[in-house]
């Protein structure tokens, strides 16, 4: 049983062992199989390997040298273009872009045609050839169509044939088949089209259009950076051109408002180019019929003479001058011209700015300034010579007088009378050297001119004669003017008597008068408001214009000598002047001469005083104390004074008669003063004198008129007697100060 088991141990140990042996030798046998086949496979894998990378490198070495040496070509190419774009100024850029395209695809690219088209500049959708390798073919238009319009609308570079490119395609036909368009686009916009056209397919047509792309968005950029900088620079000018608009405008308002002053500009030959408002209110020319003629048009000179103002004008920079110049219809006026050379450049002159004024009024008020003052000189003259003169014929008449009274029924009275008479004519020459003066006394009163010249006619007819009609065309109703009858009346017989003198063969004279309204440009020397027109015309011989310049001087005349004494017209103006007025003379030879004298309208009413009644002439025994420094008048007025019983202590001026009151002044009843003296005046010594004794009667003898009357010194008023007076004036006037003391 031992053995038994032991048997049946070692079958089941050897039915183990076989049973291993076969395990072992299967999974060896497996083993070696899996070996195998992996074997075998990664040797498949491995020629698979060796044959694809025998196939790359096949490939390679056939085709990657020649397509890496064109695009490095290429590219060295894009860089030079690039580079020469860059060098420029952009707007430079932007003009030779499409130039500058057209060589680079030509270079990088190639073909058998090249050409670059942009839209046409009035917004069509045509598009032109604004460069191409056939030059010929510059500037045709198309319409963008089919394979064309794709690329243009889209952006995206493509490839075709010709006949793809709608009305191109017949064109690019002739110069190959195959065709590449590209857009010239950069941002938002496209500028165009770059078209290729080659012969055959191109080897690498990928390449081709990216680097037509890429050369189209470079001229593309130009063509931005351009637009940009000439919009800019038209907006710019835009601006410039608005500002210069608004100080053209601003000038021009400025230079046409500017009446008084012609403004013109000149070009380099003298011609006028410019002509502004003002120039055509003092010259009368309009625009267009001063514009290209000549500036020595407008001035009273030759054309040799203007080209010298012109020189002139360009060696110093400036020409002035005073010149008369001439209006269209052959008028000429005074005026001040200056010439300036318009500058652009050191050295260069772009014409010549004219600038005149018309300076004939200021030239006519400066001359009646310069004959007012010249009248008022004289004025004074005569007006000095008229107070001496008073006081000789104060005591020439006086002395008449007293002759007369004297030589009651002697022969010799009759020469007593031409004395008096001969002083009455000399007192009225000196009315009328005062009247021209306007140092006259004058009695104002409301005057009809019209009333007083129809009460002057039938002795206006008498002085001037028969051969000499008086023509009266005087205005009813006529507005009255303030003045002296008296000084009117003689104003009127001097003109009459001037006419009269003028037409030594006969004529007729005519007196007109009138209402006239004067104010603005119209009214003769600035006279505005009512006045009344006095006229008085002749059919004279006329003056010429030097005696029109000197006809109101004093003691000026035409006639012979002994024949006038030229204070008519003098006196005359004098009285005008002295009303406030204007006097005018229009006059030429051989046509007669008109008078015109506007006389303001009175403002109120004025009556003539009254006179005293005369008194009988009184003798009194009254101490009078007389300063006076006029001997003749002195020695007459102590005569008449001491014949009537006065006593009289005569002072030959101030000095003497302050001496004579320090002893004799407590007696003196009244003090008879001359106003005018060396030294001190009549008023001072009496102020003098009211410092000894206050309440001292006085009464003041003048030949001045311009003193008033009566004089107040130290609060008390003192009458006037004005030279010259007779003895009955002066005692009356005596007698009377006397009974109110």
């Amino acid at each position: 049983e031992a053995l038994r088991a032991e048997g049946v141990q070692n079958r089941r140990i050897g039915f183990a062992a076989a049973a291993m042996a076969v395990l072992l030798t299967s999974y060896l046998a497996s083993t070696v199989v899996r070996f195998a086949t992996v074997s075998v496979q990664i040797a498949a894998f491995s020629l698979n390997v060796a044959l694809s990378t025998a196939a790359n490198l096949f490939l390679f070495l056939a085709f990657a040298p020649p397509r890496f040496v064109v695009a490095r070509w290429r590219r060295t190419h894009q860089a030079s273009y690039l580079a020469a774009m860059a060098e420029r100024e952009p707007e430079e850029r932007g003009l030779t872009a499409a130039q500058d395209l057209l060589d680079a695809a030509r270079r990088c690219v190639g073909g058998g045609l090249i050409v670059v088209a942009r839209p046409r500049m009035d917004g069509s959708e045509r598009l032109v050839i604004r460069a191409c390798s056939e030059r010929e073919l510059v500037g045709n238009s198309f319409v963008c169509d089919d394979l064309l319009a794709r690329v243009y609308d889209h952006a995206v570079p493509a490839s075709g044939r010709a006949q793809d490119c709608g009305p191109l395609g017949s064109l690019l036909a002739r110069y190959g088949r195959f065709v590449l368009v590209a857009p010239i686009r950069a941002s938002a916009r496209t500028w165009g089209l770059v078209i290729t056209v080659h012969p055959k397919a191109p080897l690498f047509p990928d390449d081709d259009l990216l680097m037509l792309e890429q050369l189209g968005r470079s001229a593309a950029t130009a063509f931005d950076h351009a637009a940009l900088i000439v919009e800019r620079r038209e907006q710019a000018r835009r601006a410039t051109d608005s500002r210069l608009r608004e100080l053209q405008t601003r000038v021009g308002l400025m230079l046409d408002s500017m009446r008084d002053y012609a403004m013109l500009v000149l070009d380099d030959d003298g011609v006028v180019v410019a002509w502004h408002a003002g120039a055509e209110a003092v010259f009368g020319y309009t625009h267009d019929q001063i514009r290209r003629h000549s500036g020595a048009l407008l001035f009273d000179v030759t054309p040799q003479q203007f080209a010298g103002w012109l020189a002139h004008a360009s060696a110093h920079g400036k020409m002035e001058c005073e010149v008369t110049c001439r209006r269209p219809d052959g008028r000429t006026f005074t005026g001040i011209t200056t010439i300036r050379p318009l500058v652009v450049e050191p050295g260069q002159s772009a014409g010549y700015v004219v600038v005149t004024q018309d300076i004939t009024d200021r030239r006519a008020l400066e001359e009646r300034l310069h004959h007012g003052q010249k009248m008022q000189a004289i004025g004074q003259l005569a007006g000095g010579i008229a107070h001496d003169f008073n006081n000789l014929l104060t005591a020439i008449v006086g002395y008449a007088d007293w002759l007369d009274r004297d030589l009651s029924g002697d022969p010799r009275r009759e020469q007593v009378a031409e004395i008096r008479r001969a002083a009455e004519r000399a007192s009225d020459l000196t009315r009328q050297l005062l009247a021209f003066s306007r140092r006259q006394v004058v009695q104002p009163t409301s005057l009809d001119l019209t009333r007083l010249i129809q009460d002057l006619l039938p002795m206006l007819r008498r002085l001037i004669g028969a051969r000499i009609e008086v023509v009266d065309e005087t205005a009813p109703l006529l507005h009255p003017v303030l003045g002296d009858r008296s000084q009117m009346e003689q104003v009127v017989i001097n003109l009459v008597l001037n006419a009269r003198d003028a037409m030594p063969n006969g004529g007729r004279v005519t007196i007109r008068t009138s209402d006239v309204e004067l104010g603005g440009d119209t009214a003769p020397s600035g006279l505005n408001r009512s006045h009344v027109l006095l006229e008085v015309s002749d059919t004279g011989i006329g003056m010429d214009a030097e005696t029109r310049r000197r006809v109101f001087e004093p003691f000026f005349t035409t006639k012979p000598v002994g024949q006038g004494t030229g204070l008519g017209l003098a006196t005359v103006y004098g009285t005008v002047q002295h009303m406030g007025g204007l006097i005018e003379v229009d006059s030429a030879p051989g046509r007669g001469a008109t008078f015109r004298l506007y006389l303001p309208h009175a403002t109120g009413p004025f009556r003539q005083p009254e006179r005293p009644a005369p008194q009988p002439v009184v003798t009194g025994r009254e101490t009078l104390l007389l300063i006076e420094d006029d001997d003749a008048l002195r020695h007459y007025l102590v005569h008449v004074l001491e014949g009537h019983g006065y006593e009289v202590i005569a002072a030959e001026g101030p000095e003497a008669a302050l001496a004579v009151a320090e002893d004799a002044l407590d007696r003196v009843d009244l003090v008879i003063s001359d106003i005018i003296m060396p030294g001190m005046s009549g008023i001072e010594v009496v102020a003098e004198l009211a410092q000894m004794r206050p309440g001292l009667p006085t009464l003041f003898i003048s030949g001045s008129p311009e003193e008033p009357a009566p004089i107040t010194v130290t609060g008390r008023s003192s009458p006037t007697l004005q030279k010259p007076f007779s003895s009955t004036e002066l005692l009356t006037k005596v007698r009377e100060i006397l009974s109110v003391a």
